[in-house]
């Protein structure tokens, strides 16, 4: 059990949550004091980090206005997009939470039900005959086809995130943990440029568009009301 504190307050630390990391060390400095009295000693400079996590480039927004939003997640990629700056406050609270690093502040997610697709092989292999010989798949297009024929499940963000506004002279390169998953297509972001769809991924449909959220980083912010 301590162990596992001793992981979670270690990743605390790298995400910067320092008040956080704190108050859990301390727990684990009790604990472990209360179990040096029956004999058991645990050190917890001798806890071995975690292995640094392998990541891969997923996309780039070059097309990033001055008063957007840069988010940082509070994942093990630690993966930076952008919000442009009049959906922000739709998604998030305007007043932070607490600060963060590198300029970045803390701010809460609202609370909102999402609509997501699962990519499945099954789900793959349709689009793929639906869009032959079209690389990358065109975002309305393939959103269309979504809306009309793919399984939508609700799904709801639960994480809080780092967040700073953009002086606009910048490009933001998005890097998740890298996946040993097939990739089936790609496709046109949103924002520009492209993003691949790999198994397991997931598909967030948000008004007119879609974009990819890659299964690693979806596991860590979102759960899928249905329970999927």
């Amino acid at each position: 059990m301590i162990k596992k504190l001793i992981k979670l307050a270690n990743s605390l630390d790298k995400m910067n949550l320092k008040i956080e990391a704190d108050l859990l060390d301390a727990i684990i400095k009790k604990a472990s004091e209360d179990q040096d009295d029956q004999g058991f000693e645990l050190s917890l400079e001798e806890d071995k980090p975690e292995q640094e996590v392998e990541l891969e480039l997923e996309t780039i927004n070059e097309s990033v206005a001055s008063g957007d939003w840069v988010i940082r997640a509070m994942t093990r990629a630690q993966e930076e997009y952008v919000v442009k700056k009049e959906r922000f406050p739709t998604l998030y609270d305007t007043e932070p939470a607490g600060d963060g690093p590198d300029g970045f502040k803390i701010y809460n997610v609202k609370p909102d039900e999402r609509r997501a697709v699962v990519v499945t092989e099954n789900l793959a292999n349709k689009i793929l005959n639906a869009f032959p010989d079209v690389s990358p798949m065109p975002n309305s297009e393939l959103h269309a086809w979504l809306e009309e024929n793919a399984s939508i499940i609700p799904a709801r963000k639960q994480s809080q995130v780092f967040a700073k506004q953009s002086d606009g002279d910048t490009s933001v390169k998005t890097k998740v943990e890298a996946s040993e998953g097939k990739e089936f297509f790609s496709f046109e972001a949103p924002w520009g440029g492209t993003m691949p769809a790999k198994e397991d991924d997931i598909l967030m449909i948000e008004g007119d568009q879609f974009y990819r959220i890659a299964r690693a980083e979806f596991d860590q912010t979102y759960q899928s009301i249905d329970g999927e």
